[in-house]
Order: structure tokens, then sequence, then C-alpha cells
């Protein structure tokens, strides 16, 4: 077995001695603040959850606390509530988890949830279908006294089983992992390393990849052990913590250069791949079947006959794509890719890249783009048809680049599915920011 592997690991309480970010020594790089002066002190590659408590609602009160971070590049998102009881209204939750969606594009809204049945029987109340909320931390803690020798770890799969049937995707849950007991605590005993290992290693079967994982906790609260005062398990999570940077990428050999491949006949996109090493060469991008592509421009085009959908997956060696759709109707997903440069086509067409900064321009048919975590611009002419843009982000550094001459016809409307549309005096035309209630004009880069 091995632990979950994921970028961001979070442990709260007491995370600052002055102005060192004193978890960031073994590894943790989700902060738990609650201040901006907090947030900006935070050092490079350090991110902030910002711990708010709030749950009556999107109301002037909570709409105050959030404004101050908009905008913010060391925010991650906000931890709306620890652990709230069935007597909290789902609907104040959705409210603020959609405040802030509409508000701060790109920041998470998170939750730890409130186990209101039985370690056996695990039972929660809030989902993603009732509060809109994005992540939910479940805390199953499986070294207690009351269990036979001291610990269940089955409590752990009891929890995770529970939470996904109430509705909660496993990309949305958070594991929770125990790491404090004793004190005023004396219900729960602290993990020892072997036993936190064991913990570690039974999420990882259950929840291999999640967005960030949580501890509890850095900091003590009731006269308990955490780990800021055991050794034990400070060497324990520095371990852990240091598994997603430490994973090895496999080392491309360099060799000549593939003999080209005769283009299908049926071939509707081109994709021009450059590698590592400087070499170019047109892939096309195939309606049947599939085609492999060997060396250094290692890579595999397929696309499904009935479906329509392509999945380009490459090795690490490509480092640059520039892809030009034509007339068909398409699916696209780019794995592993670092720059992609994507110019729609006639027809209908969706595309979803992973990471890297990229450039997406709209064709004279549809083109539904989810970006990926990296820094994205979008670019609309006029003429263009519709631009859908999934995941936009001022957050995380996404740019929309408009012709200057569409300026004075900009109109915005709902888009009839809770978000934005942006058009230029032609109905049906223009750019859909689904997953936005509004946009501020003055972040178009009309050029």
């Amino acid at each position: 077995m091995s632990d979950p592997i994921t970028a961001l690991h979070y442990t709260p309480n007491a995370n600052f001695v002055g102005n060192t970010y004193a978890p960031g020594a073994v590894g943790f790089n989700l902060a738990d603040v609650s201040s901006v002066s907090g947030l900006n002190s935070l050092p490079a590659g350090v991110q902030g959850l910002v711990y708010l408590g709030m749950t009556n609602g999107a109301d002037a009160t909570f709409q105050s606390a959030v404004q101050q971070y908009i905008g913010n590049p060391k925010l991650f998102g906000f931890y709306l509530a620890d652990e709230p009881g069935p007597t909290v209204s789902a609907a104040n939750l959705k409210a603020e988890s959609d405040w802030i969606h509409a508000n701060v594009p790109g920041a998470k809204t998170f939750i730890v949830l409130e186990n209101n049945g039985t370690s056996t029987k695990p039972s929660f109340s809030f989902n993603p279908g009732n509060t809109g909320i994005d992540l939910y931390g479940v805390d199953p803690y499986p070294i207690q006294p009351q269990f036979s020798g001291g610990a269940d770890f089955s409590i752990i799969a009891n929890a995770v089983n529970a939470a996904e049937a109430s509705g909660i995707a496993q990309s949305q849950i958070v594991p929770v992992y125990q790491a404090f007991g004793g004190g005023g605590y004396a219900s729960w005993t602290l993990p020892t390393a072997a036993q936190e290992q064991q913990i570690l290693s039974t999420w990882g079967t259950l929840v291999p990849t999640p967005a960030f994982d949580y501890a509890y906790s850095w900091g003590t609260q009731n006269g308990d052990t955490a780990i800021v005062n055991d050794p034990a398990l400070q060497q324990v999570f520095a371990a852990h913590n240091a598994l997603a940077s430490s994973t090895p990428t496999p080392t491309p050999t360099p060799t000549p250069a593939p003999t080209p491949t005769p283009v299908p006949p049926a071939s509707d996109s081109t994709l021009t791949a450059t590698d590592k090493y400087g070499v170019t060469a047109n892939v096309p991008v195939i309606t049947s079947g599939s085609q492999d592509f060997k060396g250094p421009l290692a890579g595999t085009v397929h696309q499904a006959v009935a479906s329509g959908v392509d999945t380009i997956s490459a090795t690490s060696a490509i480092t640059s794509e520039t892809l030009l759709l034509g007339s068909g109707t398409q699916a696209m997903s780019f794995i592993g890719r670092q720059s992609l440069a994507v110019t729609g086509g006639s027809g209908t067409d969706t595309v979803k890249a992973a990471a890297g900064r990229n450039t997406f321009t709209a064709g004279t048919g549809t083109l539904d783009v989810t970006g990926g975590s990296g820094k994205d611009t979008y670019v609309f002419h006029a003429g263009d048809g519709l631009l859908r843009i999934e995941d936009f982000s001022l957050l995380k550094g996404d740019r929309l680049l408009v012709d200057q001459a569409l300026k004075g016809s900009l109109q915005q409307a709902p888009d009839g599915h809770g978000g934005v549309m942006l058009t230029f005096g032609s109905a049906g035309h223009g750019i859909d920011l689904p997953h936005l209630s509004s946009f501020n004009a003055s972040n178009i880069h009309f050029v």
C-alpha cells in the first residue's frame, strides 16, 4: 500500500512562530490562515486556506470577510466551517460557496464533515448537491482507547464509503489524518509513527490522489500532543509530504526523429509537436483507429469512431503543441502537456488541458475549453463563433484577449445555466463563462 499522492498538504493550528510558517519545515505547504497579513507573509511555494467559520449565508459580514482576499495570488480557498452540525442550513452553506465562486474565481470552498452516525455506520448531511461546496474533509480517527487493541483502521473505509454514498465524489474527498491525542482529548490516543503510516497507507487505497490532504493537528489545543511536539510524527509527515515532489519522472533517451508517417486520408486536424530536443513534426489527428509515435515525439492519438473522442497522451519529452481544428465534432483531452496553442475550427470542439501555459483561440464554430491549472490566454476575434471557458480564473492568472473593434458592442447577459455570456452584437456568438455569474469588463484586454 502507498500513501495518497498530492502536491498540497495542510495542517491547522498555531502555524506561525513570529512571522515564520513553522509547518513548512516538514513539507506542509497549504497554510492555516485567518488574515490578509498572514496570507501575505507566506513564503514562496506556500498557499493559504483561509478559515472563516461562518454558516449564516452570504450576508454582509460574510462578504466583507471574503472580499479582502479577492485577487490575492497566495489564496487557495476558503474553509467555510469545521464539522457543521445538522442544524446548520445547507442553503446557507450553498449561498456562501456560490458567492465565493462568483466573486473569487478559482478559489476552492471546503468544509470538514461532521459524522452524524457512528464509526461503523457513518452519516453525513452535506454534499455537492445541497451545498455546491468543492471539497469535503472526512475525519475518521482510528486510534482510540475504546477500540479493541486501541485501533480500528476499518473506520476509515466506512467513512469514505458513506461520503461517496451521500453524493460526494472521490475526487472531492480530502483525507484528514489523526495526528493528535491525549491530554484533554482522552478519547483519542496519539498515533505512534507506525500507526500514522498505517493511517496514510489505508487512505492511499481509498483516495489515492486527493486535491490536498489534511493532518490534524500541527498545534495543540487542549493539553494534547500533536505534530508540533512529537518528533516521530514530524518524520512521518516529512517523508509523506515529499512524495509528490520526489516521484521520479522518466528521462527519455534521445533518438533520431521518427520516419514520417503518411497522413490518414480521413484526418480532420493537424497537431504540430516540438520535443525537448527541438525536433518538430506534424502529427495527424486521425478520425478512426489509433496511431503511435515513437522516439522523442512519443505519444498516442486515439479517436473513437462513434463518439469522436481524442485522447492525446505523450511522454514528458513533448513540451509544446499547436493544434488547428477542422470542421468535425471532436473532444480532446491532453495529458502531460506543458504548452498548447489551440485554434478552433468550424465544428464543435471540446478541449481539456491538464496544466501549463496555454493559448486557446476561438474559431467560427464552438470551442469548449477547460484550460487546467496553469495561466492560460483566451483569444476571441471579430467573426468568431462561441468560446466557452469552463474554468476561467483571474486568480490563477488567466487572460481574455478580444479584438479592439468589438469593445463598443460588448454586452453581458445570463447564459441560462447560471453563468454569464459576453456578446458582441451577434446572437449565439461570444464568450460563455458558465461558472461566473458576472464579469468585470475591465478585466478584458482589448487588443
